[in-house]
């Protein structure tokens, strides 16, 4: 609790997390990590969604500022890093210079022998699934463009899974769109 004024900063969060991460850690939990949430602690396997270095560049903006150098060092704290792309193995290994032994591939953390799209050969009903955050950098205008699109169809649902509230008002009066 008295350090629960760090939680108000980002490097606060991460060094919060990285603590409580250690603790748990202490008594023989396995530690999974997610990009640079937990910098300052080892773990046992971290997921690589991409990378913060190859965002900035295509943003154009400075790119080995605050979060990418926490990414890296994190990255570097993991016996293994579960990247979703073979383009995202290269990255890390080119830009963090983590050691590719350490990297596997999990393409988009699915197992694609369990999950897959099921032809049906009458289907009239499709439903689209998006999970993940709806900002810009995740292509929420695409999301949205989509969405509108859809909306005097009678054959199209789209169902978005969010972990926050940002930008979940644009979607509220769409009756082809829910959000959860």
């Amino acid at each position: 609790p008295y350090l629960a004024f760090m939680a108000e900063f980002r490097i606060g969060q991460m060094l919060l997390a990285s603590l409580v991460a250690r603790k748990k850690q202490q008594y023989g939990a396995l530690l999974i990590g997610n990009g640079f949430n937990a910098p300052f602690v080892n773990k046992d396997i971290n997921f690589a969604h991409g990378n913060m270095y190859l965002l900035k560049r295509k943003l154009g903006v400075f790119p080995w500022s605050g979060s990418t150098i926490f990414e890296a060092l994190s990255m570097h704290r993991s016996d293994l890093v579960l990247a979703i792309s073979d383009e995202a193995k290269e990255a890390l290994s080119l830009y963090y210079h983590v050691n590719t032994k350490r990297i596997k591939v999990l393409h988009n953390c699915v197992d694609d022998k369990m999950f897959y799209p099921m032809y049906k050969q009458n289907a009239t009903n499709v439903t689209v699934l998006f999970v993940g955050r709806l900002e810009e950098t995740k292509g929420f205008k695409v999301i949205l463009e989509f969405a509108k699109y859809i909306e005097n169809k009678d054959n199209i649902k789209m169902k978005i899974a969010t972990p926050s509230v940002k930008n979940i008002g644009y979607f509220r009066n769409l009756k082809n769109t829910t959000v959860e």
